[in-house]
């Protein structure tokens, strides 16, 4: 009866990802990190300095200590709940609808006029250190970020999980996942990243 209720009781993969996101929620990377594969040590290595300063160089510690605000406070807004779970032996997929602050808009219209300055001071012979630059940044992006209207954006994430040692891991992260934890920072790089190969 023992074996049966502690066989019962054990942890179960929704609850690794719901660990996840609620981790997510207040963008705690050590927990994040903990409930990826041991295995996977690039994603947890990247889960864990996503907003860390430590190998930051000094000039640019501004910019990184007002994206991890920014992004701290949308991602208590984030909400998620586990829709769906597939187990097969060892692996299973787990379906999470996720509802989060598109900050994409706030970004790409932060980088068009970040540009135009930075254009208008280069026609005028003004030299500009990085240390310049990363409070340019912020400011410009603060001043996006009040002017334009919050918006979400509802997504289905699959999530893959393996089980080792009878426990269950998360077995990678995905750009959908880091998506819902960075508010749609990675899709919004990834387009601003086309759009200017697209100018070359």
């Amino acid at each position: 009866m023992l074996l049966s209720l502690a066989g019962c009781g054990a942890a179960k993969p929704e609850a690794t990802v719901e660990k996840f996101f609620a981790a997510a929620q207040k963008l705690d990377a050590e927990k994040m990190a903990s409930t990826l594969v041991p295995s996977n040590t690039e994603d947890i290595k990247d889960i864990k300095s996503m907003l860390s300063t430590e190998q930051v160089p000094e000039e640019q510690v501004v910019l990184y200590e007002y994206l991890s605000e920014y992004l701290k406070s949308n991602a208590g807004k984030m909400t998620f709940k586990v829709t769906g779970s597939e187990i097969n032996g060892d692996n299973a997929v787990i379906t999470v609808d996720c509802k989060y602050v598109d900050a994409g808009p706030v970004f790409k219209a932060t980088m068009g006029a970040l540009m135009q300055k930075m254009l208008s001071l280069a026609f005028s012979g003004a030299e500009i250190a990085e240390e310049q630059t990363s409070q340019m940044f912020v400011d410009t992006m603060r001043e996006q970020a009040n002017s334009m209207s919050e918006t979400f954006k509802e997504t289905t994430v699959k999530v893959n999980c393996i089980k080792q040692d009878d426990i269950w891991y998360i077995s990678e992260t995905t750009d959908e996942m880091l998506d819902v934890v960075t508010s749609g920072f990675v899709t919004a790089a990834k387009d601003m990243g086309g759009i200017f190969e697209g100018a070359n």
